[in-house]
């Protein structure tokens, strides 16, 4: 099986948490925006063959988890984390772009509004989808939902308790288009292949 990757683009992470914040989004904890994120990519990958944040995700508790988010997100809010200083130049950034509104499980708001020129018209659509489909929903009403798919599912019969499982970006497409699956398959193996002629 051809593992799909894509390249985490955290300034995304940063200005889609500030456009849901600045679009109406309460309650916008880390656990909300994680989930949030997570039907961001799925509903761009399943309508245009790749997610918006390009994150890796793994299989947790609380359901299907961006896990460069997660860290950045637990950095941010000033947890100890493995990997937390390879954060550090874009401090700047979130500060710029998102404030932390103090409480038992803090909150995220926007200090600005968000830079969409990051986006693309279809990452914006992606957005707007997802704040009017989801943006209602409680933290705990997310993670119900997420339990429900396949993306979790699957890894969790696996899954250590208290653990984490990797979960490949093929089970996005468990219930979807096996020849969009196909096409992004073919993407990846392409792009392993030039990667492959550069270090030749």
């Amino acid at each position: 099986m051809t593992e799909i990757r894509f390249r985490f683009q955290l300034p995304k992470v940063l200005n889609a948490l500030a456009y849901f914040a600045s679009h109406g989004i309460r309650d916008l904890t880390k656990l909300k925006a994680a989930k949030l994120l997570y039907y961001v990519d799925k509903y761009h990958l399943l309508k245009y063959g790749r997610p918006v944040i390009g994150d890796h995700y793994v299989c947790m508790d609380f359901g299907p988890v961006p896990s460069d988010t997660l860290n950045f997100l637990n950095n941010a809010l000033g947890r100890e984390v493995e990997y937390g200083p390879k954060f550090e130049p874009v401090r700047e950034l979130f500060e710029r772009t998102l404030k932390i509104e103090p409480g038992k499980n803090p909150v995220l708001a926007a200090a600005s509004e968000p830079d969409t020129s990051v986006f693309s018209t279809s990452d914006i659509e992606a957005l707007d989808h997802v704040i009017e489909e989801y943006g209602n929903y409680s933290a705990s009403e997310l993670v119900d939902l997420t339990h429900a798919d396949a993306t979790w599912q699957v890894p969790d019969r696996v899954r250590q308790a208290g653990g984490t499982e990797e979960i490949p970006y093929q089970l996005f497409f468990k219930d979807a288009d096996e020849d969009l699956l196909k096409f992004v398959e073919a993407e990846q193996e392409d792009r392993d292949f030039l990667l492959a002629l550069q270090r030749a």
